[in-house]
C-alpha cells in the first residue's frame, strides 16, 4: 500500500512539473512574441514600384523582406520595404547592422504601431537649447547596438547657420567620407532642421533637442540619379563617447 502511495505521489509530482514546464514554455513563447515589436526597414517611397524593387534586391541577396504601405502625417501614401516579420530588438538591431555594411545602407529600426507611419512628438514645454548653433559641432553617434561607437556624422557648424557633415557610412569613389553641405536652423518647439545636398542626394532632416541628444523626427531625401523620394524618421543621435 505504501509503495502504491509513493508511486502515485511521484506520478502526480511528475505531472505537476511537466504542467509547470509546459506553462513556462507557453509564457516564454508569448513573451518572445510580444517582444517582437521591431521591423527592419530599408527605404520608404512614394512609388510602390520603387519600394518593390528595393525588396526584390534584398530578397535576391537572401533577406526576407516584404512590401508594406502606410500613410504619413500629411495623409500621403507611402510604401515601405520591411523585414517579413517583426523581430525582437536584439535580432532587428543585428539585421540592421549587417545591412548597413552593404548597399543600400539605409536600414533603420521601426517600432511596430497600428495606423501607418507614426510621428514622434516633442515635448514643447522644454526650454530651447542654450547656446548658439555652433554648439552642435562635433561627433554624433547613433544606437551603439546597431552602429558601435564610431561616429555616424561629424558636424562642423559655422556662424550664420551653414553646416558641413562628414557622413561616415557613405564613401566617395576615392574612399573618403561623403560631404554634406547645407544649413542648420532652429525651429519652434525645440527643433532643429538640416537642409542641403551631397553629390548624390538632397535632404531635409528635423531633430528634436532633448537631454539625450538629438531625437529623430522626420527625414525627406531625394536621390539625384533616379529621382526616388524617401520619407522616414531619422535615427536619433547622441554625442559620441
Amino acid at each position: 500500500m505504501a509503495l502504491r502511495s509513493n508511486i502515485r505521489t511521484t506520478a502526480l509530482a511528475v505531472i505537476a512539473v511537466a504542467s509547470y514546464l509546459a506553462s513556462a514554455d507557453t509564457t516564454n513563447a508569448k513573451s518572445a512574441l510580444n517582444d517582437a515589436r521591431y521591423w527592419v526597414q530599408s527605404g520608404a517611397f512614394k512609388s510602390e514600384a520603387n519600394a518593390r524593387a528595393r525588396c526584390d534586391l534584398l530578397k535576391k541577396r537572401g533577406y526576407r523582406f516584404a512590401l508594406q504601405s502606410g500613410v504619413d502625417s500629411q495623409g500621403d501614401s507611402l510604401f515601405f520595404c520591411r523585414s517579413f516579420q517583426a523581430l525582437t530588438y536584439e535580432k532587428a538591431a543585428l539585421l540592421a547592422k549587417r545591412l548597413r555594411l552593404k548597399e543600400p545602407r539605409d536600414a533603420v529600426l521601426v517600432l511596430r504601431r497600428p495606423g501607418g507611419l507614426s510621428q514622434r512628438k516633442i515635448d514643447s514645454s522644454k526650454t530651447d537649447a542654450t547656446g548658439d548653433l555652433e554648439n552642435f559641432s562635433g561627433r554624433w553617434c547613433g544606437d551603439p547596438t546597431v552602429n558601435g561607437t564610431d561616429p555616424l556624422q561629424i558636424w562642423t557648424v559655422n556662424k550664420g547657420g551653414t553646416v558641413t557633415l562628414q557622413i561616415t557610412a557613405r564613401r566617395t569613389p576615392d574612399g573618403q567620407s561623403e560631404q554634406f553641405q547645407g544649413s542648420i536652423e532652429k525651429l519652434p518647439g525645440n527643433l532643429i532642421k538640416l537642409t542641403g545636398e551631397t553629390a548624390s542626394f538632397r535632404l531635409e532632416a528635423i531633430y528634436g533637442i532633448d537631454t539625450s541628444g538629438l531625437r529623430g523626427v522626420s527625414f525627406h531625401q531625394e536621390i539625384k540619379d533616379n529621382g526616388a523620394s524617401i520619407m522616414t524618421i531619422p535615427e536619433s543621435l547622441h554625442r559620441c563617447p
